[in-house]
C-alpha cells in the first residue's frame, strides 16, 4: 500500500519515503512507526500498542519510543512541534 499526504508517500511494498518523488532516507523502526500511524490515521495508537508494534518480544525504554517518534516527525519534516505527528497526554 502507498500512503500519499501533501507532498509524500510511503511505498509499503518498496520500503520507501518519498518527498516529491525524492527518497528520504529513513531508519526501520521511524519507517515504521509512521507506517503505523497512517495506518491508523485518524485514531490515535496508544504508547503500548506502538512499543508492542515496534517492538515485539523485547523490553525498551520509553525514550526508544522517543526517539524513533523524533526521527518520524525530522523526516517527514514536522519542526512545528507535532504539527503531523502529535502526541497527546494521557
Amino acid at each position: 500500500m502507498v500512503f500519499r499526504w501533501d507532498d509524500f508517500e510511503l511505498d509499503e511494498e518498496a520500503g520507501e519515503l518519498r518527498r516529491a518523488g525524492l527518497r528520504v532516507e529513513i531508519q526501520p523502526k521511524p519507517f515504521a512507526l509512521l507506517r503505523l500511524l497512517l495506518a491508523a490515521h485518524p485514531r490515535m495508537v496508544p504508547i503500548d500498542a506502538l512499543m508492542q508494534a515496534l517492538w515485539p518480544a523485547t523490553v525498551v525504554t520509553p525514550a526508544s519510543l522517543n526517539r524513533a517518534v523524533t526521527s518520524a516527525r525530522r523526516a517527514i519534516g514536522d519542526t512545528g512541534r507535532g504539527t503531523r505527528i502529535a502526541s497527546v497526554a494521557r
